[in-house]
């Protein structure tokens, strides 16, 4: 954070801190949800406000490396404590003591020395054109320090008789330059136009009028600098908003808004659906205050910040071409969210065609995954047994007897139900034996000798743990040990409840869940398909995340106007990560998550380890950066 003190302004003050929200990147119908909630917020306002965009920066790790990185941080001031009515703009805020300020050292005519030695402008936006939309000061990050949007409501009274004065004013102006034969200006046309429309809205009380000023702060290391970003802000102002202009002698009263009313900046009368173009908290970069280090943005360059735990829920659908980077991404942001979480419970299922996690790029269990993360491997030996009784791991006879009908690949009928009635009257697998007719002790007899290394023995479950799955050959019994020990971890979960610790659950390869068998085209396990949902849908009781990568997109959310069977699990995750893709996954990817034709080509083209993040907060493009120990630690290409 700057080391500058935070201070209240010249009036006691209270200060929100809130969370942008990536405007640009929402499908419309979401885009209009955020602006018709600002709009009710503005209408609800009896005071003045002003939001302020700062430029900041913070200290992010990860592995063998901490980075210095600037964003940017949104704040309201009002004049008193309005909580109830922050919230319905509907972002996440936070009562914070003031506002981080500049403290001017020696102001020059043109421009301020501050406490740190660098150089400060401040400019009045002084016209505002036609070509603005709502966010449009998202344009201005790339080069502001700060900026400053001052909002008055006025009064229903006051604001139909200024409405009404000014539109007057205009078209008197208009007729006399017609009179005398002169031509009309375009501008003051299209001026007069708005200032007649909004007179009537105003007059039938379906908008309100608001005074608003807007400050734009440059804040540079050198003056050379100053003077390019002069150049630069007049550029992007000029073809976006109008005019904007810094007079000489004026510099300390426009940064700090104190002084006459003529010094401080220009004030415009805008109505509520003018001012919606003023959304102030329109952010491209996502920096979540207890954030894990994702990435670089790709549109900002800054790096993003990311919890999971703050999310609608806590679940993560990674999607990505093999080779491109999927599982290091997997591997780094679970390693960096352990390092930010020491007591972090966190259970992870390796590849299923060679140990990736157990196991690192030199060969060694120091430098995997799990090496580094603390966690114990856990390997499947037949002649041990893996102790996960469907019995045991379930809890539930029922569940149990669905499960062993699935390996037996039973259709509903006689022999299921006599499955079910079987299982009410045992404890464990091995006595279903003695309690099933003769018909089905046959197929039991047939198909579960195979499983019977799972059901046997002994299994010790750690707080941290890396399963190795290609130990198991065969496809079938492979699928079967990750979906019942996937169970037996999440029935140890759910005794840990209120011990506040947070959970993290990761499955690499997650089209193994919904395998299918050859001959039938039906997954191995029709089971898993609707109970891991289950697992995903309530893991946010137990602060659980469910992380789940696949590289077979197609297979698993389905093609055309095909559901895949693993298109639920992926729709119950709040964090969508999307890798690289072929043309035939980008068209499902498209329509399931409403990628542009921007997006969607992005993802076919993109290089490894980028993609798009898709958040409750928006979308963005991202790279995977990692230091040179993670790339040492993670890459599956060590060559």
């Amino acid at each position: 954070m700057t080391k500058e003190k935070s201070a209240r302004a010249v009036h006691p003050s209270v200060v929100y801190e809130l969370r942008s929200v990536n405007l640009a990147s929402l499908p419309e119908k979401e885009q209009g949800s955020v602006l018709d909630r600002f709009a009710s917020f503005l209408d609800s306002l009896t005071e003045p406000i002003s939001f302020h965009i700062v430029q900041d920066e913070r200290e992010v790790e990860s592995i063998g490396a901490v980075y210095r990185i600037p964003y940017r941080r949104f704040f309201l001031r009002t004049e008193s404590q309005v909580d109830s009515l922050v919230a319905t703009l509907g972002t996440r805020m936070t009562r914070v003591h003031g506002l981080p300020v500049i403290t001017p050292r020696v102001v020059h005519p043109k421009f301020i020395e501050d406490s740190r030695g660098e150089f400060v402008q401040t400019y009045a936006i002084t016209r505002l054109g036609g070509n603005i939309a709502p966010g449009f000061l998202a344009q201005l990050y790339q080069i502001a320090h700060s900026i400053i949007v001052d909002v008055d409501p006025v009064g229903i009274y006051d604001a139909k008789k200024t409405v009404r004065s000014y539109a007057r004013s205009l078209g008197s102006r208009l007729i006399l330059r017609q009179n005398e034969g002169r031509s009309l200006d375009p501008e003051e046309q299209a001026e007069f136009e708005r200032a007649s429309r909004a007179a009537q809205l105003i007059g039938a009380g379906k908008e309100r009028l608001f005074r608003t000023r807007i400050r734009v702060v440059l804040r540079e290391r050198t003056y050379g600098d100053l003077v390019e970003g002069r150049k630069k802000l007049r550029q992007l102002v000029g073809g976006m908003v109008g005019r904007v202009d810094s007079p000489s002698y004026f510099q300390e009263p426009l940064l700090t808004g104190v002084g006459p009313k003529y010094a401080t900046g220009r004030w415009f009368f805008v109505t509520t659906s003018g001012a919606l173009n003023l959304f102030p908290f329109c952010g491209l970069d996502i920096v979540d205050p207890s954030g894990a280090f994702f990435g670089q943005n790709l549109q900002t360059g800054n790096a993003i910040l990311y919890d999971v735990f703050e999310k609608e829920n806590y679940n993560i659908a990674v999607m990505g071409m093999t080779g491109l980077g999927k599982s290091t991404l997997v591997k780094t942001l679970m390693s960096r969210m352990a390092l930010l979480n020491e007591d972090l419970m966190l259970y992870a299922f390796d590849s299923i065609v060679s140990p990736e996690y157990a196991v690192g790029p030199d060969g060694t269990y120091e430098g995997s995954f799990a090496g580094v993360t603390k966690c114990h491997v856990h390997r499947f030996d037949p002649k041990v047994g893996a102790g996960l009784d469907p019995f045991r791991v379930f809890g539930d006879c029922d569940l149990a007897a669905r499960f062993i009908g699935d390996i037996l690949d039973l259709p509903k009928g006689e022999d299921l139900d006599e499955l079910h009635l079987a299982s009410r009257k045992v404890s464990n697998v091995q006595e279903l034996y003695s309690v099933v007719p003769q018909s089905l002790r046959k197929k039991l007899e047939a198909r579960l000798p195979p499983y019977e290394f799972l059901f046997r023995g002994e299994t010790t479950f750690y707080d941290k743990m890396v399963f190795v799955l290609n130990d198991i050959e065969n496809p079938e019994l492979r699928d079967a040990a990750l979906f019942l020990s996937l169970s037996a971890v999440w029935s140890l979960i759910t005794r840990t409840e209120n011990d506040g610790r947070r959970k993290a659950v990761v499955i690499d390869e997650g089209w193994a869940l919904v395998e299918k068998r050859p001959g039938t085209g039906k997954p191995y396990f029709p089971m898993a398909v609707d109970y891991v949902p289950k697992i995903a849908r309530t893991g946010r009781h137990y602060r659980t995340c469910f992380l789940i990568a696949t590289q077979l997109v197609s297979d698993f959310m389905g093609r055309g106007n095909e559901v895949g069977p693993g298109r639920e699990m992926v729709e119950s995750c709040a964090t969508k990560i999307v890798l690289r893709q072929d043309e035939a996954a980008s068209a499902t990817l498209k329509e399931a998550f409403r990628l542009s034709e921007v997006e969607e080509k992005f993802i076919v083209n993109a290089r490894i380890g980028q993609g798009i993040l898709v958040t409750p907060e928006g979308r963005l493009p991202f790279y995977n950066m990692l230091s040179e120990e993670e790339k040492r630690l993670f890459t599956t290409k060590p060559k």
